[in-house]
């Protein structure tokens, strides 16, 4: 199996509103890129949620650091702060 090494990143979320924004970014080389595919990773939109549950502590094993949890009220609330 061919891999071109890269990085991807995906957000979930809206923000100040609806909750926090959840970003993840992951480096993909040939390794992790057959431990994924083993796992059969592929687009969330074509995966239940059940499922991407149970691949979710899979996936942190690999990529312990990958997930943050984005605080937007504070960065919101510290750009209207710097702005007066």
């Amino acid at each position: 199996m061919a891999t071109i090494a890269r990085i991807g990143i995906d957000e979930s979320g809206k923000g100040d509103y609806l909750g926090p924004l959840v970003i993840a970014a992951i480096f993909v080389d040939a390794t992790t890129q057959a431990e994924l595919t083993l796992m059969n990773v592929r687009d969330s939109k074509k995966i239940s949620d059940g499922r991407i549950l149970d691949m979710a502590p899979d996936i942190r094993m690999i990529y312990p650091t990958a997930f943050s949890r984005s605080a937007l009220n504070d960065i919101t609330n510290s750009m209207r702060r710097s702005e007066t």
